[in-house]
């Protein structure tokens, strides 16, 4: 039995390959998880969501991220991320 190559079933392949440079560039900057968790909130504020820290009620439609970080309440160990269209 052949299997077919999953590769082949995509015309458009200059589409993945910018992905995958974009994920690389990400993966550079991300040495750390919480270099990631820097670089995933200046992306996410670039795509219009805001910090919930910054914001003084929400609507529908509003897009926040909430970040936390292990031991709770030490300003700087951010290490975790949540994202919420409301």
């Amino acid at each position: 039995m052949y299997r077919k190559n999953a590769w082949n079933k995509y015309d458009d392949k200059k589409v993945i390959m910018d992905f995958a440079e974009g994920y690389k560039e990400f993966l550079s900057f991300g040495k750390t998880e919480r270099l990631v968790v820097k670089e995933a909130i200046v992306l996410l504020e670039d795509a219009g969501f805001k910090n919930i820290n910054d914001v003084e009620s929400l609507k529908a439609g509003d897009k926040v991220v909430l970040t936390a970080g292990v031991p709770l309440g030490i300003p700087g160990r951010t290490n975790m991320i949540r994202v919420e269209e409301i």
